[in-house]
This record gives structure tokens, sequence and C-alpha cells, in this order.
């Protein structure tokens, strides 16, 4: 097929991008350019290029000093109005470390002999978080434009360039109980949950409230939350605990199956359906799916995992770097034909710029794309 990629001197874009192809199979390209319908140059022949989803192949990545838990990662704008992009990921001792997106176009990395290079995490130089206080989560929030990072005694800590932070206690998170998970909804929500059914609720990252209800009330330790575009927010916890919210404030409880530890959200769109698709995970091996309004579908995997993610594929990941993978609508995961070697486990999972990220223990980085 021939594809026209400039028209009358106007030039492409950067990077030119081709549509319609399908993953695993092996394309040739050509490339040629003429001026002003004029007789065109050379023909230049690219090696063989095929496409695939991400999560497929994993890659070691800069590992962040030696030791460090690393808990939860994100990904958003480097200060507030910025125009640059970063990832920031947290862990215990209150440990924060960053790299930018050196890719202006906002993709990973540097792209070098068609290998991507992997992120390079450096510590803030600025007011930093308490070595008292383990992170356990982390997120970027749209509406006020600030990293949120949540831990140990209803600890708060947020950032609006990186590398100041500012910590909020359980004066002012009204809680004492560790929280283990933030989320953000697209836009000003953020929500946190933690441990004995604890959630809590803020509009700026500064000023947080207690849920207005739980229906029926539970104690259950929560570990993982969620939100779907669709407007439904879903939190998971022990005992197969799981609690659904379309305001951030009144959740309905329901039991599962599984010790979850984890839960991710995404929107699939093939062939112009959108499939709004839920993805949690247990340290048991269960492994939770549901699509759309039906209900949730357990399965359980050869495996402990502690983190869950979603984009054009979903991912389950955990102990002694266990990775699965599932195609949208999800039947069967399978175990990424590529992946490093490792017995660290996988704590934190995120998708972001068509990349899986993940950091662990012993300052575990790895990464597909």
């Amino acid at each position: 097929a021939l594809s026209r990629v400039g028209d009358k001197g106007k030039g492409i874009s950067s990077p030119y991008i081709i549509t319609g192809l399908t993953n695993d199979k092996s394309y040739d390209f050509l490339l040629n350019g003429r001026i002003d319908g004029g007789e065109g140059g050379p023909v230049a022949s690219l090696s063989p290029k095929t496409p695939r989803l991400s999560g497929n192949a994993w890659l070691a990545g800069n590992s962040v000093s030696s030791g460090t838990l690393m808990r939860s990662v994100a990904y958003g704008l480097t200060t507030s109005g910025a125009s640059t992009y970063s990832y920031v990921a947290v862990g215990h001792g209150g440990k924060i470390y960053t790299t930018p997106d050196i890719d202006g176009k906002r993709s990973y990395g540097a792209i070098d002999s068609g290998v991507l290079q992997p992120l390079n995490w450096i510590s803030p130089t600025g007011t930093q978080v308490s070595g008292g206080i383990d992170l356990k989560g982390i997120v970027y929030a749209v509406g006020p434009s600030k990293y949120i990072a949540v831990g140990t005694a209803g600890s708060v800590a947020y950032s609006s360039d990186i590398n100041n932070w500012t910590t909020l206690d359980s004066t002012v998170t009204g809680t004492s109980n560790t929280l283990n998970a933030v989320a953000n909804n697209g836009s000003s929500l953020v929500v946190a949950v933690g441990d004995n059914g604890t959630i809590r609720y803020s509009t700026d990252g500064t000023s947080w409230s207690a849920a207005n209800a739980i229906t029926p009330a539970t104690s259950a330790n929560l570990y993982g939350v969620a939100y779907s575009a669709k407007g439904e927010w879903v939190a998971v916890g022990d005992g197969g605990t799981v609690l659904t919210s379309t305001d951030g404030s009144n959740w309905t409880a329901t039991t599962q199956s599984g010790a979850l530890k984890s839960v991710a959200a995404v929107t699939h769109v093939a062939n112009s359906i959108i499939t709004y698709a839920f993805v949690a995970v247990g340290s048991d091996g269960t492994v939770l799916t549901r699509t759309d309004d039906n209900a949730w579908s357990a399965q359980t995997l050869a495996g402990s995992f502690h983190a869950a993610s979603a984009g054009s594929r979903l991912v389950a990941a955990g102990t002694n770097g266990a990775i699965f993978t599932c195609e949208i609508p999800c039947v069967s995961w399978v175990v990424p034909p590529t992946k490093p070697a490792t017995t660290e486990t996988i704590f934190g999972l995120l998708n972001a710029q068509n990349t899986y990220t993940a950091v662990g223990s012993n300052s575990l980085s790895i990464y597909s794309y």
C-alpha cells in the first residue's frame, strides 16, 4: 500500500503514525520523496518491523539506590503548568525518586539503535518526606496538578514540582491508619484507601474527608483503588473485599475472592467498540477481571501478586518477578516470552505512554514497551 506523508512542502509531523497494522506480523517499509511532482530520489529501505503490544518483552531498568523498597510509581507534569513530564517513584523510609521524561514528544525515553533507554532515577534535592514514613502509593492528580503520595500513620505528602514535598499527618487526614493506595479520576477528585476499611478523599491534596458511607461497613484492610472513565471507583482488599462508588464518598461493599492487593482500570477501544475493564490481583494468586457491567470473573494463577496495571492488555505482577498478561476482554493469562530473571517482588506497576514501568523490592526497576 502507498501512504502519502507530505503535501506540497507542508512536510510531515513526527512521529508519523501508521494505523491498521496487525500485531506480531512483520512489515517491510520503503521510503521515497519528491518535490513538486518531480522524480523521486533513491528508495530507502528500512529493516522489517513487527508491531506488538507492550507487556510482551520486559527489560531491566536502571535501579534506584541499593536495597530500597519501592512501592509505587506515577507519571505526570514535572511542575504545575509545565509542558514537560516526569516519573516519580516512592518507597519505604520516605524515599522518593524522580526522572524526567527526556523525549519532548512525551514517550518513555530516547530510543538509540532501536532500543528504548531505561530511565535514570535521581533523588530530589528539595524538602523531603521524613524517613520515619513508609510511602505506599502515589498518583499524579490532574486537577490540582500535584503528585500525591500516601503512607503509614495516615500520612500524605504532596508536591507541585517533584522536588519539594509537604507532609500532612493524621491530624489533617483524620486517620492514623496506614494509607496503602491512592488514585485520581483524571480531574480533581483523589481517593486514598488503607487499613481497617479506611477511605479518605480530597479535591486538592491538602484537605481530606472521610467517606460518607460504606454499605455494608467493612474493617478489611484496603490495598488498591482505581477509577474508570466510565465514572466508577473500585477499591479492593483482604478477604476478597471489593467496594464500588460513583462519587468517592459513598461505597457499596461486596465479597468476591482472594487476598486482593491491587486493582487497575482501563478504557479499551478495538474496532470502534469501547470496553471498560478492571483487573484486581491477590497475594494468593487470585486474579479478578470485569468488563463493562458484567460480573467479576475469578481465576487462580501460579504466583503471588501485588501489582496490577492495564493498557493495551491487562498485567498482573508480584513475587519473584512474576508477570502475567491477558488480552482484553481477557480469557487466558500468559507469561511474557521475555523478562528479566529476578527473585524480587514487584509492588508498583504503571502504564503510561504505552509503556509499563514497574518498581519493587531491593531497588527493582523494569519496563516494557
